[in-house]
């Protein structure tokens, strides 16, 4: 396919058509945008399958910087080894699309603005839920690729209770250099401040370009922090700029209004772990924190449920279905203070 792409947000379920040649692709809804892309719920009208369709903005620093096209190569990669990544439909460079298979469902982000992740899910099954996104990044970590903006917007709870790790667009390979020698880093601040990632949820060594597989336990741990505390890991004054917050986490090693969590001293200490602001002593990769959620979890619950539905605390393996929650219906919304391609 070729020629000119025009897509436009289909407001109340109006389906409007993205001007490909032959008009594969029917839009029905906006579902996600940002600085760098949008993601529009989109049918392919040659056989009715619903698509998330990925469309870069008008923005040659996300396309030449190599972001795309490394988002295509990592989940052409996992997908091969974990359903816990969305799943590539289709894929075009001129003009750029990535269409993967849609996945009803609400981000972990949408239900802490609601509430909905508290009121209807306890601690246990909070926790659950990240042990559970262990298993598709240790299927990363496995090949050497860190994911470096792991946020509450980017996992997925889907409607059949199933964690997606979402958003691939900053991934890259740990052998090479943080900024690969065509990769520019996602700027777009008056004061030209660079750093690839969310601010709320870097770990110290991000915000000087560096980056390891424990970078990614930082962050996972962080959104921890957010579901055993019921409040933000980090909270920036709204008049800051990005180059102030920086200061600010440095200057505080990583803790910006950090209140430590009520929560059993044998989950604290795996917390506290896991956002360790020194890396030699976090966990060094998503397999060790997740089996020390699960060791933490199968020690809270000495007889869970058995059945494939209802294993809330299974020790999840890259190449096993997805993980599946024993919980109650999901909830609503989309994140924000960022610097990645969808903030």
């Amino acid at each position: 396919m070729s020629g000119e792409t025009t897509s436009t947000p289909a407001n109340q379920g109006n389906s409007v058509e993205i001007k490909y040649s032959g008009s594969r692709y029917k839009v029905i809804d906006r579902i996600g945008s940002g600085g760098q892309a949008c993601v529009d719920l989109a049918i392919d009208t040659t056989n009715g399958v619903r698509v998330a369709l990925k469309l870069p903005h008008d923005n040659q620093n996300y396309l030449s910087g190599g972001y795309f096209d490394r988002e295509h190569a990592i989940l052409r990669t996992l997908s091969q080894h974990t359903k816990q990544v969305p799943q590539l439909y289709d894929f075009q460079r001129s003009p750029p699309y990535l269409a993967m298979h849609f996945i009803p469902g609400k981000t972990i982000y949408a239900k802490i603005e609601d509430k909905t992740i508290y009121e209807q899910y306890s601690l246990d099954e909070r926790v659950a839920m990240i042990a559970a996104v262990c298993a598709p990044l240790t299927a990363a970590h496995m090949m050497g690729i860190i994911h470096r903006d792991i946020k509450p917007d980017n996992i997925l709870l889907s409607d059949d209770k199933e964690l997606y790790l979402i958003d691939w667009a900053l991934a890259k390979k740990t052998l090479e250099t943080i900024y690969a020698p065509n990769e520019t880093p996602f700027s777009g601040q008056s004061d030209g401040t660079q750093v690839v990632g969310t601010l709320r949820y870097c770990p110290p060594e991000q915000l000087d370009g560096s980056c390891t597989l424990s970078s990614d336990v930082y962050s996972l741990g962080a959104v921890l922090y957010e579901l055993a505390a019921k409040r933000p890991f980090r909270n920036f004054n709204s008049t800051l700029n990005p180059a102030q917050r920086i200061r600010m986490i440095k200057a505080a090693n990583g803790f910006i209004t950090y209140v430590k969590p009520a929560v059993p001293a044998g989950l604290l200490s795996i917390l506290e772990k896991a956002y360790s602001p020194k890396q030699r002593t976090r966990f060094a990769n998503a397999y060790e924190f997740g089996f020390a959620l699960n060791e933490y979890l199968n020690s809270t619950s000495p007889h869970p449920p058995s059945g494939k539905n209802s294993q809330s605390h299974t020790n999840c393996t890259p190449e096993q279905e997805p993980c599946t929650l024993l919980a109650r219906e999901p909830s609503t919304a989309t994140e924000s203070v960022s610097t990645s391609p969808l903030e």
